[in-house]
C-alpha cells in the first residue's frame, strides 16, 4: 500500500495565521487483461463408422461461463471453421444440439486452448482438429403371440409418423427381430402399426414409441427396449345345443367351411362341452358352420354363416 500524501496550506491575516492540513488517500486501479486470439481450429463431424462429414448437425460452441460463442449447422463433405475469438488458457464445450436425421446425438466434447495458442483435447493432449462422431439410430422390433415366446411370421408391419399420415418402413414379420438402422430420428416419437395380421391371429392395438438422443426406442420411463407387438390368436367357441340353449347335445357332426366351400375342420359334437376353433380363422374372412349328421331324435339345424372383426371378435 502507497503512503498518503498530506497537502499543507498556510493563509496569513493580520491578526491571525490558520495551517490547514488535509489527507488525501491515494487509489490504486487493478486491470486485468485477458488475452484472446483468433486461431484455426477446425471441427469435424462424422459418423462412427466413416470418415465422411455429415450435414445437418446443430452445433455449439460455449464458453466457460456458459455463454455460446459460436454457433453452426455441419454440411456434408466440409469441415467447420471456427471463427470466434478463443480465450488462451480457456476451457470450452462442443456440444451438438440437434442431430442429422438418422443419427443419435454425440456427447459433449470438452477442449481447451493453452496459453502457447495450442488446441488441447479434455486430457490435455494437443490435436490437430476436434472431431465429433454420431453413431446411427438403432431400433429393434418383435412381433410374437400373446405368450411372448416365439416370433410370429407373416404380419405386414409399418412403422408411422407420429401424425399416423406417412409410412417410414414397412416389413412382414419373421422369426427373427427386424432391426431399422439410420432411418428414424432422435428425440421423434414413431407409431408401430399392423397393417395386416398373420393367418390365425386378431390385429393388435397400434404401439406409440419415442427414440431418445441415444438413438434407441424407449418405454415411458425413458428404458431402452426392444418395440414388441403381441398378437391374439383367434380363438372361436361353438356349441351345439338343443333349442332351449342351455344344453349341450352329443352325436351332431359339424363341419367348418371357408368362403370356398373348403372343409377347415369338422368334429362331432360331445354331450355337455363346446368345441374350440383356434388359429384357424383369419380377420375379415367369412365361415360358415354346416351340420352334417344330426344327433338321434333332432333335426338338422340351418346353417350358420359368421365372419371375424380385426379384433378377433366374431
Amino acid at each position: 500500500m502507497k503512503p498518503t500524501r498530506i497537502s499543507t496550506t498556510t493563509s496569513t491575516t493580520p491578526e491571525t495565521t490558520t495551517t490547514t492540513t488535509t489527507t488525501v488517500p491515494e487509489t490504486t486501479t487493478e486491470t486485468t487483461t485477458t488475452e484472446s486470439t483468433v486461431m484455426t481450429v477446425t471441427i469435424s463431424k462424422t459418423s462412427v463408422t466413416s470418415v465422411r462429414e455429415i450435414g445437418g448437425a446443430k452445433l455449439q460452441i460455449i464458453d466457460k461461463y456458459g455463454r455460446t460463442i459460436e454457433e453452426w449447422i455441419s454440411k456434408n463433405g466440409t469441415p467447420y471453421i471456427v471463427t470466434a475469438p478463443l480465450v488462451l488458457g480457456d476451457t470450452y464445450t462442443l456440444r451438438e444440439i440437434d442431430a442429422p436425421d438418422g443419427y443419435a446425438f454425440a456427447d459433449d466434447i470438452i477442449f481447451s486452448i493453452s496459453e502457447e495458442g495450442k488446441l488441447l483435447d479434455s486430457n490435455g493432449e494437443e490435436i490437430e482438429k476436434i472431431r465429433m462422431q454420431d453413431e446411427r439410430t438403432s431400433v429393434s422390433f418383435s412381433k410374437k403371440d400373446l405368450t411372448g415366446e416365439q416370433e410370429l411370421t407373416g404380419a405386414k408391419m409399418q412403422i408411422l409418423d407420429k401424425t399416423g399420415s406417412t409410412v417410414i418402413e414397412e416389413w412382414t414379420s419373421t422369426n427373427r427381430v427386424h432391426v431399422i438402422n439410420g432411418k428414424l430420428n432422435a428425440n421423434e416419437i414413431y407409431i408401430l402399426h399392423e397393417e395386416n395380421a398373420p393367418n390365425g391371429y386378431a390385429y393388435a392395438a397400434d404401439i406409440q414409441f419415442m427414440v431418445n438422443r441415444n438413438g434407441k426406442a424407449v418405454d415411458e420411463n425413458g428404458n431402452e427396449i426392444v418395440v414388441t407387438m403381441l398378437d391374439k390368436a383367434i380363438t372361436a367357441e361353438i356349441s351345439k345345443t338343443d333349442i332351449t340353449g342351455e344344453h349341450e347335445i352329443g352325436g351332431a357332426t359339424l363341419r367348418l367351411l371357408d368362403k370356398n366351400r373348403k372343409t377347415l375342420e369338422e368334429w362331432v359334437s360331445e354331450e355337455g362341452k363346446s368345441h374350440t376353433v383356434e388359429s384357424t380363422l383369419n380377420v375379415g374372412e367369412t365361415y360358415t358352420l354346416k351340420e352334417i349328421n344330426a344327433p338321434d331324435g333332432y333335426a338338422y339345424a340351418s346353417d350358420i354363416t359368421f365372419s371375424v372383426a380385426e379384433d378377433g371378435t366374431l
